[in-house]
């Protein structure tokens, strides 16, 4: 058996934005140790999850920022670096 978790992020209007592959599992025979999630799975599904919320969050926040309020033009940009964030459940 094979299970595949995605992650469906819609706009308000319900259009697919993206989707991100978060885990693909493959599980044999049934077998008490392969019943269910280990914690190893249940902490990549949290991260890939976790990961691909936030980049979507991130990105739709700084879409807004960049127009001026006032005249709608693009603000200029002073450089581009990446910023690490932690949430309380990063690994």
């Amino acid at each position: 058996m094979k299970v595949k978790i995605q992650v469906v992020i819609e706009n308000d209007e319900g259009q697919v934005e993206d989707v991100q592959q978060v885990a693909c599992l493959r599980r044999g025979p049934l077998t008490p140790e392969e019943l269910g999630l280990n914690l190893a799975e249940a902490k990549q599904i949290l991260h890939g999850v976790q990961e691909s919320m936030v980049a979507s969050q991130v990105n739709d926040y700084m879409n807004g920022q960049r127009p001026c309020p006032q005249c709608g033009a693009r603000r200029t940009q002073k450089g581009r670096h990446e910023i690490l964030f932690r949430t309380l459940l990063a690994s």
